[in-house]
C-alpha cells in the first residue's frame, strides 16, 4: 500500500514481498517514493528499506517485529 504526503516528500509504498532476483527470501519493505539517505534505508535493490524472513523468525514477537518495521519506516519519513 502506499501512504503518505507526496508533495511534502513523505510518501511511500508498504509491503511484502515473496522474495526477487534481489532477495533471495521473503521480505517486508519501506519504498520511499522521494530517495533517502540513513541506515534505515540501506536495501540498496530498491533505495528504501527491509526486513528479511529470517530476521523475522528471529523475533519473539514476530508479529511486534513486523509492525515496528513498519512504523519505523513511516516515523523515518516525517
Amino acid at each position: 500500500m502506499d501512504l503518505g504526503d507526496e508533495a511534502a516528500g513523505r510518501r511511500a509504498s508498504y509491503g511484502g514481498s515473496p522474495g526477487d532476483a534481489s532477495h533471495a527470501e521473503p521480505y517486508l519493505y519501506v519504498a520511499p517514493w522521494t530517495a533517502r539517505t540513513g541506515q534505515f534505508w540501506a536495501d540498496a535493490a530498491f533505495g528504501g528499506a527491509s526486513l528479511s524472513y529470517a530476521a523475522l523468525l528471529e523475533a519473539d514477537d514476530q508479529r511486534a517485529a513486523a509492525l515496528a518495521f513498519l512504523r519505523r519506516g513511516r516515523e523515518e519519513l516525517r
